[in-house]
C-alpha cells in the first residue's frame, strides 16, 4: 500500500515540477550568488553588506517560489454540456480539457523515471 502511494506521488506532474523547479534554481542562485559577490566586493559598510546578503537570500526564495508555481500543473478546465439532447458522440456532462497543449517529452521529465527506479530499488 505505501509503495503504491510513493509510486504514485513520485509519478505525479508535481513531482516533475518540483524537479524542475530544484534544477531551475540551481542557475537561480548562481545569479543570485554573482549579483551578491559584486555587491560586496564594492560595498564595505557592515549593514549594507549583512543588508545585501538579506536581500539576495530573499530573492532566492522567492525565484523557488515563483519557478514552481510558474512550472506546477494547472487545473483542467470543465465543460458541462447542457441543452436539448442531440444524438452527438461526446458523453453528457463535465469534459476536463487540458490548459495546456500537450508537449512531447522532454529530457528533464525524465527525472521523475530516475527518482521512480530509486525508490523501487531501495
Amino acid at each position: 500500500m505505501t509503495q503504491l502511494r510513493i509510486e504514485s506521488l513520485v509519478q505525479s506532474p508535481y513531482a516533475a515540477a518540483l524537479g524542475r523547479t530544484l534544477l531551475h534554481s540551481l542557475w537561480e542562485g548562481a545569479a543570485v550568488a554573482l549579483g551578491l559577490a559584486a555587491v560586496l566586493w564594492v560595498v564595505r559598510s557592515a549593514r549594507a553588506r549583512y543588508a545585501a546578503a538579506s536581500v539576495a537570500m530573499v530573492l532566492m526564495l522567492s525565484g523557488l517560489v515563483l519557478t514552481f508555481a510558474r512550472l506546477a500543473p494547472e487545473e483542467p478546465i470543465r465543460i458541462s454540456l447542457t441543452g436539448p439532447r442531440i444524438s452527438s458522440p461526446l458523453p453528457a456532462g463535465p469534459i476536463a480539457l487540458p490548459s495546456t497543449l500537450p508537449r512531447g517529452p522532454r529530457p528533464i521529465d525524465e527525472l521523475a523515471w530516475l527518482t521512480h527506479r530509486r525508490v523501487l530499488c531501495d
